[in-house]
């Protein structure tokens, strides 16, 4: 992950119990690297970059926990291929404290393209307040010439 976190076991993890395995996970700790927009300020880092120039379908998913003393406005995960920006899921802040599982699904991408999770922090605050947490992600790539190739792996 492109950005400072810490690595978090299981036994530490807020709300395990929502979990169906036992899953190690990071605290996000970074919160200096936000960077300015017109609606406020973000933090994407980047969990997969590929830089290659096959065709691959992805699935890519990761359990984001968002405390409910949190000030963060929206996170969500992102797939981009510098052609096309795909924000597909995005964290219900009307469930905060909750473990929610924020996935793509069979998404095409044709270039070298990046994975990852993005925060956004309304413009009137100054500091992110409370706790986000993300689970390891899960991931599995098929190349669109080659459908036997695969690779499903939990990153460590």
């Amino acid at each position: 992950m492109t950005t400072d976190y810490i690595k978090i076991k299981y036994k530490d993890l807020p709300n395990k119990e929502q979990f169906v395995n036992e899953a190690g996970g990071v605290l996000l700790v970074d919160f200096e690297s936000f960077r300015s927009y017109k609606n406020g300020y973000f933090l994407a880092p980047e969990i997969y970059n590929s830089f290659n120039r096959k065709e691959d379908f992805v699935s890519f998913g990761i359990w984001c926990y968002v405390s409910c003393e949190s000030n963060i406005e929206r996170a969500y995960i992102y797939g981009w291929d510098r052609i096309d920006t795909s924000y597909v899921d995005t964290y219900d802040m009307k469930n905060k404290g909750s473990w929610q599982y924020l996935y793509i699904n069979n998404k095409y991408f044709s270039r070298p393209y990046t994975l990852g999770i993005r925060l956004d922090l309304p413009k009137e605050k100054n500091s992110v307040e409370g706790k986000i947490y993300f689970t390891l992600p899960d991931y599995n790539f098929i190349n669109k010439k080659n459908l036997n190739e695969t690779n499903n792996t939990r990153f460590k």
